[in-house]
């Protein structure tokens, strides 16, 4: 996001998110009860969203931006209710509550490692003055 200049498109990045899903999820939640295969619609939505990320990297216009942004919230509009809908089906009636607990908590761990080894594969391309994957476009400039 730093190719634009200011913070600002951070904020309208999770508008479109908002505002997709605000108008957007009940009628996906009901197109994806339609199909049968539940699995196969996580996977779906995993790959809308893994696109939507991958293309953030490459942004350089604001009509991008939202489209990304579009992107990961359909992706996510998607997967999520699956999933939440998906776990029932593993847990015995009085684990559910535990199933969903382990659910929370692999969400986060994954996000923490991510963020961690995002932003340590960013800051040792920064120390090496080349750019790593998945951020070849974007700027060095880092402060803290």
């Amino acid at each position: 996001l730093d190719n634009f200049g200011s913070k600002s498109p951070v904020a309208w990045y999770y508008a479109v998110i908002a505002l997709t899903t605000i108008l957007l999820q009940a009628r996906i939640s009901d197109w994806a009860r339609r199909f049968r295969c539940r699995f196969q619609l996580v996977g779906f939505g995993a790959l809308f969203m893994a696109v939507s990320h991958f293309s953030l990297s490459q942004s350089s216009t604001p009509l991008h931006l939202a489209l990304c942004a579009f992107l990961l919230a359909f992706g996510t509009m998607i997967s999520s209710p699956v999933t939440y809908e998906l776990v029932p089906y593993f847990a015995e009636g009085r684990w559910l509550g535990a199933y969903y607990g382990f659910n929370g908590y692999a969400l986060a761990i994954g996000g923490a490692l991510s963020a961690t080894l995002g932003g340590w594969t960013y800051d040792l391309g920064h120390q090496w003055g080349v750019p790593l994957l998945p951020w070849p476009r974007m700027s060095y400039t880092v402060t803290r």
